[in-house]
């Protein structure tokens, strides 16, 4: 399995960063490891590892500074079969140390791989609980005054069954991170590397000394390496009850025709309620006894720059969330076209505000002359599916769903008879 998607590279690191090499060794031991990807969740959080979980290519979680553990383990909890890897820096470590705690203690049945080069490299250099007593940082620039905190040892008093310290530059990494990944039970990782904007720079570190340092401490290499049954695996049968299909109480009140999965992809910019408007279109889906997924993409800057989400609803269990070839794409800005230029030739049906260059002679461009840019994705992609969910069902998402003051113009957005009349003209 290819872990990293070619399309989004370059990696967004700062030039020598010690996090590309962990990327590419974790690619090759996910690609050693031969498991399915859509069998594979990586959880991260926030931290500069964690702005590159765009670029995998299998379920990702991203979640709140140091809760990833918290994250993961709920997730083999609730599906055991999934294979569970944490992306965390050694600052989400701190942050959620008792998450660590917790994680080892159970032997939840996660591989967490830690990115440690020794600061919160992300926001500016502060020192983090793995800092050496010394080590200058943006807050401790005359040398921190605390002991480093051995995270090896700490999963290792904790009951972790797989434990190993090693660097981002040992020969040996992918077959390290392979063990870990493959191991059943709690599998902790301790990579050691090289912050190349703020902790080397402050404390003329370089590569030779990194390695000196990790292969001189109390245990280098897999330090522990036991057989348990893991956290989920030990629960009683039966202890949890069967997921159903009205579990998120979303009623099923109306009937959908849909005999076969229909993929839509929503592109815009901030703003513009692109997800709103595939939620609500889930939403409807689910009313009408459809499975609904979505998934959205978006900078980190969120309130600016492109909005995207990807819809998939089906009269069966959706298993791939990925898109690839969409049946439509719906495009309501020029950012999000600038994002979806790969798939305007491959989507089956194309459909754009007028003015923008889709570059395909046979796209569907949409003039709403009075809609809000706010409910102009869902007034664009509403009429595109009321052959697979009924009208009704789209009124009954935005009543419950909509928000209070917004309802009119979303129930305007979804009868819009303009909309409907919009999408049958093409280009010329």
């Amino acid at each position: 399995m290819n872990l990293i998607d070619p399309e989004e590279l370059p990696y967004p690191f700062c030039p020598g960063c010690s996090h590309e090499l962990i990327f590419k060794s974790l690619a090759a031991a996910f690609e050693k490891s031969g498991l399915d990807a859509r069998r594979v969740v990586v959880v991260s959080d926030i931290g500069c590892h964690g702005i590159a979980d765009r670029m995998l290519r299998t379920h990702t979680f991203h979640g709140l500074h140091g809760r990833s553990l918290t994250y993961a383990a709920g997730i083999k909890l609730a599906n055991p079969s999934l294979k569970v890897v944490v992306l965390i820096g050694d600052g989400g470590c701190g942050i959620g140390g008792a998450h660590l705690v917790n994680a080892a203690r159970r032997n939840a049945g996660i591989c967490a791989v830690v990115f440690n080069n020794f600061n919160f490299g992300m926001t500016g250099g502060q020192h983090s609980v793995t800092t050496p007593c010394g080590g200058r940082t943006a807050t401790t620039p005359k040398g921190n005054a605390e002991r480093g905190l051995d995270l090896c040892r700490l999963a290792d008093a904790c009951g972790a069954n797989f434990v190993a310290r090693t660097t981002a530059f040992d020969p040996a990494l992918v077959d390290v991170l392979a063990d870990g990944i493959a191991h059943d039970g709690f599998a902790f990782l301790d990579i050691w590397g090289l912050c190349t904007a703020y902790y080397m720079k402050r404390n003329d570190l370089r590569k030779a000394e990194l390695v000196d340092t990790a292969k001189n401490m109390p245990g280098y290499g897999v330090l522990r390496r036991e057989s348990q049954p893991e956290w989920a695996a030990s629960q009683p049968k039966g202890s949890a009850p069967e997921p159903r299909l009205d579990a998120n109480e979303i009623p099923v009140l109306f009937r959908a025709e849909l005999k076969e999965p229909l993929r839509v992809v929503l592109a815009g910019s901030a703003g513009m309620k692109v997800r709103t408007a595939a939620s609500l279109l889930a939403s409807a889906a689910i009313l009408s006894g459809l499975r609904a997924a979505q998934k959205d993409t978006f900078p980190v800057t969120v309130t600016k720059g492109f909005s995207l989400s990807e819809l998939i609803v089906s009269p069966e269990p959706i298993e791939d969330l990925e898109i690839v070839l969409p049946d439509c794409l719906v495009i309501s800005s020029e950012d999000g076209l600038d994002k979806t230029k790969a798939l305007v030739p491959l989507a089956r049906r194309v459909v754009a505000k007028r003015g923008l260059d889709v570059t395909r002679d046979d796209a569907t461009l949409v003039d709403l002359p009075g809609v809000r840019p706010a409910e102009l994705t869902l007034a664009m992609t509403a009429p595109l599916l009321r052959d697979a969910i009924p009208a009704e069902a789209m009124r009954e998402s935005v009543l419950r769903f909509g928000h209070v003051e917004e309802r009119e113009r979303l129930l305007a957005a979804v009868g819009n008879p303009a909309a409907a009349e919009g999408v049958t003209r093409r280009t010329t």
